[in-house]
């Protein structure tokens, strides 16, 4: 039985996840609802292997915006001493288009919930680390960062493969000194922008976004080698 006064672990599409809603969320439905709405596209977003799972736990808190629908406010409680698996944990939570949120949410608040990793995972997830294919290596001092946020494969499905965006075109070194939350904030906001003014989206006006943001953070997204 789910308690509504405190935290409590919740298992929804494999993550461990613990939920604190605002205090005018009080049946087990608005809760679910919440969760579920963004729960499934984070673990579709994060791009890690079983390997660094397992060798570098962490834990990582966040909250929902139930105004604007948008995750922020994103920090490890227990640090991954991996900064390529920081990176795509970043990566996946900050790169989620608008989370739609019941109306009657959508005044004020926001869901806070943690995520845990590894030894902090109290489920399996190892079908999505399956998935994981590293395609390059980074340079020492840098990890690799999707060029084009694998949020574009749930945004708009069919218009690119996983396959396609893994490939070293599309792959980027971010340098460790900008491995946080607040850099991958400013990377990501513009393709939140996209998101938001593009219900749908063709190859070619996400490849343009592609190689305008690369212009504009030359100092941040380096040739991956």
């Amino acid at each position: 039985m789910l308690n509504f006064k405190i935290k409590r672990s919740i298992v929804i599409t494999a993550l461990a996840v613990l939920i604190c809603l605002p205090a005018y969320a009080t049946s087990y439905d608005d809760k679910y609802t919440v969760i579920l709405s963004f729960s499934k596209n984070i673990v579709n977003a994060i791009d890690i292997s079983s390997e660094q799972n397992q060798k570098y736990p962490c834990r990582v808190s966040a909250n929902l915006n139930l105004k604007t629908g948008r995750i922020g406010d994103v920090v490890f409680v227990n640090e991954s001493s991996d900064p390529q698996m920081r990176l795509a944990i970043l990566d996946a939570l900050l790169s989620l288009a608008k989370i739609s949120v019941p109306s009657k949410f959508s005044e004020d608040g926001f869901v806070t919930f943690e995520m845990g990793f590894g030894s902090y995972n109290t489920s399996n997830i190892r079908y999505q680390f399956d998935r994981y294919k590293s395609t390059i290596k980074p340079r020492a001092g840098s990890s690799i960062l999707h060029s084009i946020p694998l949020e574009v494969l749930i945004k708009y499905p069919g218009v690119f493969t996983y396959e396609e965006l893994i490939v070293p075109v599309h792959q980027r070194r971010l340098p460790h000194q900008y491995v946080s939350a607040k850099t991958v904030e400013e990377l990501r906001a513009p393709w939140l922008q996209f998101f938001d003014e593009h219900p749908k989206a063709t190859k070619d006006q996400i490849l343009k976004l592609e190689k305008e943001l690369d212009g504009k953070f030359t100092d941040k997204l380096l040739p991956p080698s």
